[in-house]
């Protein structure tokens, strides 16, 4: 049984930890308000670009093909972005499919990285499986490079991808990279693996293919119901939607890439900041019932004093 002053010192130890996990968690959430706002901003601006790409694939389509099955085929020719690599340009006769991977760069944040790595894995192995593909691994924070190197896989990895503050100009990088090796051949297609931010306390793994940009014609060429005072008027450009679709295209990639890496990031602030808040009350909890053991153990060693004294007066009297 540990004696008082064992519990004593533990107590102090608790309670030392307990200040450091509690600022972690006020840190945490301070970033997390900040991952926030780059997120309603990246989402809201990735939409809108979505939107009015769509509108002008649709203008040029329409004018070019009268069905969805005719557009997909002239869909290749109006960006490079859209294309499939062609088998010509892989040093073997497989289908090259890079994984993109995205972890942090250190733990203490809950069940973050298990759950993202445990999707990137089955990710891998789904691929893997097939024995025409041969899939390249791509990661974005230490941890994610850590787990496929344990496991014998060669990776590309980010290094100190999150240190500093998160900037568009670091998605950039990353999509830069990605685009170009795509552009070059050295992938046939791209898919990214990330944590969907919904709140501080739910977060969703997502596996989203990146590369060739994936666009509904379906969705395109279907009649849209109409609505009652709703005018839809087509956007007038200039030069021409070709040349604005080409431009725009790159521009909506990379803000897909920022919006998917700040739903990461936001991931990983709001689990850390659960999983410290979690610890900071565990941590009280065991400073409770350690003071509790200490009270009862200084009060059983009063009792004895007492007795010994008392048997002692006794003693004297006898």
């Amino acid at each position: 049984m540990p004696s008082l002053k064992d519990i004593r010192s533990r107590i102090s130890s608790v309670k030392n930890t307990q200040q450091i996990t509690k600022a972690m968690k006020m840190v945490a959430a301070s970033k997390l308000r900040r991952a926030q706002e780059a997120i309603v901003g990246a989402r809201s601006y990735s939409g809108k670009l979505e939107d009015i790409s769509d509108e002008l694939l649709g203008t040029l389509l329409k004018s070019k093909a009268s069905t969805a099955k005719k557009a997909e085929l002239l869909l290749p020719n109006l960006h490079p972005l859209l294309a499939e690599a062609k088998k010509e340009n892989f040093e073997s006769d497989k289908k090259t499919v890079g994984l993109l991977v995205v972890s942090a760069d250190r733990g203490l944040c809950g069940g973050y990285n298990s759950t993202a790595l445990k999707g990137a894995w089955a990710a891998y192995q789904e691929l893997n499986g097939d024995e025409n593909v041969d899939v390249k691994v791509i990661t974005v924070g230490r941890k994610g490079a850590e787990f496929f190197k344990k496991k014998g896989i060669e990776v590309e990895n980010f290094a100190d991808f999150w240190t500093g503050r998160f900037e568009v100009e670091k998605a950039d990088v990353v999509t830069k990279k990605v685009s170009q090796e795509f552009l070059e051949g050295k992938y046939s297609e791209v898919r990214i693996v990330y944590t969907e931010f919904q709140s501080a306390l739910t977060q969703h793994l997502r596996v989203k293919k990146l590369l060739p940009m994936a666009l509904d014609l379906d969705d395109l060429y279907a009649e849209k119901p109409h609505v009652d005072g709703e005018v839809s008027i087509p956007y007038m450009v200039e030069p021409s939607a070709e040349e604005l679709f080409s431009k725009l295209l790159p521009v909506q990639l990379r803000m897909q890439v920022y919006a998917y890496l700040a739903d990461s990031l936001a991931s990983e602030l709001g689990a850390k900041m659960t999983a410290m808040d979690n610890a900071t009350r565990n941590a009280g909890d065991m400073i409770s019932s350690m003071t509790l053991q200490a009270n009862r153990l200084r009060q059983a060693a009063i009792t004895t004093e007492l007795m010994e004294i008392i048997g002692g007066a006794e003693a004297l009297k006898g």
